[in-house]
């Protein structure tokens, strides 16, 4: 039976790259199935909440369940402080978490159970918020959504007050549904209840990845769009999956919106506010026209700077001749911009690669030049799904190491054997 927890100090050979990074420590956490880590939050004590979901059954102690959202607290030297799962007799994904300002945590995403730890169960797949204390006890539980499918894909507390959360709905009995998946943006108080609910997309599918809260109160939301039509009228569709970028007002009316990219693939994954109140993306691009140019292969990992105006101040993008992807990024102390994700290149920008895919860590500078890299993997393959800086001043990245061969290109694809977790300087 493997251990639940391996701890690996600087092994030789098991994180390497041409590019310098020193690792302070590494650390796995899971158990006997697949254990998937997306999102990692810094707490105001210096402990770290990790937030995915596991189908390790041995871990749900007295629950026969499939899929549960699994949480994490660690210390940060890495030791788990204690774990806690939610969820019913099917899937349920955590795919965000934070700690409030009061010391409460805060996770959200997506379930299809309809018992268990869930009430008031909608549709096929409801997004689902919990607030929990400190052990993991849940204070409240709301379900949101309509009768099909809708899934919550970050949360964020806003300044003045409750939470908002951005995702995607299916459910054709929600106000202004266009058709296929829309984007989802609802304001709750902080006890959960709704105070505004928006849908915005076309008749395609259109998906929100990320929220930000501006200086204004509004919120800049960073998505993709198929669509053409409904809220996307008059904007330009350049190919297959474009940047949507909407900037809304504190009550969630529509004050600019634009598409960006090319005739390839593209999709956001997360958007900044930088200081000068202008935003910052980075995600994924596959073209090499429109507003891409200087394409290495494949995907790219592209990194848009935006004024607060939504004009575009510079592009840029970076990776070799394979896949190259990007799920999280922050902005340092330093005013830098580090970026997270895999790469499957060992050309371009890549100084090295380990397996079939490593983990990518990105340093940029403000200006849009890419001033570090490093690779982070074995012979398997490797991925970085959030990143944070420390209050040492380090940088630690949570991930994962793929079970079998990466579906690297669907949104739900990616299966880690456990959740994988690095402290390192560059």
């Amino acid at each position: 039976m493997r251990k639940l927890l391996i701890v690996l100090f600087l092994m030789a050979g098991v994180l390497v790259s041409a590019s310098h990074a020193l690792i302070h420590w590494e650390k796995t956490f899971g158990g006997e199935g697949g254990d998937n880590v997306r999102n990692a939050a810094l707490r105001n004590d210096g402990s770290l909440l990790l937030t995915g979901f596991s189908d390790s059954t041995e871990l749900f102690t007295g629950r026969s369940r499939k899929v549960e959202i699994f949480e994490i607290l660690l210390n940060g030297r890495g030791q788990q402080i204690r774990s806690g799962h939610f969820g019913g007799m099917n899937e349920d994904r955590g795919y965000t978490g934070i700690e409030t300002s009061t010391g409460k945590l805060v996770i959200a995403g997506a379930s299809a159970s309809t018992e268990g730890d869930r009430s008031d169960p909608r549709g096929l797949w409801d997004g689902w918020v919990l607030q929990t204390d400190d052990a993991f006890n849940i204070e409240w539980e709301k379900s949101f959504g309509g009768k099909d499918n809708d899934s919550i894909r970050e949360i964020i507390e806003a300044k003045d007050g409750g939470y908002i959360f951005c995702g995607y709905t299916q459910s054709s009995n929600l106000e202004n549904h266009h058709g296929g998946k829309d984007f989802w943006i609802v304001r709750l108080d902080e006890s959960g209840n709704i105070l505004w609910e928006k849908v915005y997309g076309g008749s395609g599918f259109d998906m929100a990845y990320s929220i930000a809260q501006t200086s204004d109160y509004g919120f800049i939301v960073a998505g993709y769009t198929f669509s053409s039509n409904g809220d996307l009228k008059g904007k330009t569709h350049r190919g297959n999956g474009d940047w949507w970028i909407i900037k809304l007002n504190r009550y969630g009316d529509i004050e600019w919106h634009e598409t960006y990219g090319g005739a390839g693939w593209e999709e956001p994954r997360k958007v900044a506010v930088t200081s000068d109140k202008g935003y910052i993306i980075t995600g994924v691009t596959g073209s090499n026209d429109g507003h891409l140019t200087g394409n290495r292969g494949g995907w790219d990992v592209w990194l848009l700077k935006l004024n607060r105006s939504g004009k575009i101040e510079w592009s840029k993008t970076f990776g070799g001749s394979n896949h190259d992807k990007a799920f999280s990024l922050i902005i340092d102390r330093r005013g830098n911009f580090f970026i997270a994700g895999y790469t499957t290149s060992s050309d371009g920008d890549v100084s090295r690669l380990a397996g079939g895919m490593d983990a990518w860590v990105l340093r940029v500078s403000s200006s849009g030049t890419l001033m570090w890299e490093h690779t982070f993997g074995t012979e398997k393959d490797e991925c970085a799904e959030s990143i944070l800086q420390l209050p040492d001043g380090t940088y630690l990245f949570a991930g994962g190491v793929f079970k079998g061969k990466p579906e690297v290109a669907g949104d739900d694809g990616r299966l880690y054997e456990d959740y994988w977790v690095v402290n390192f300087q560059p």
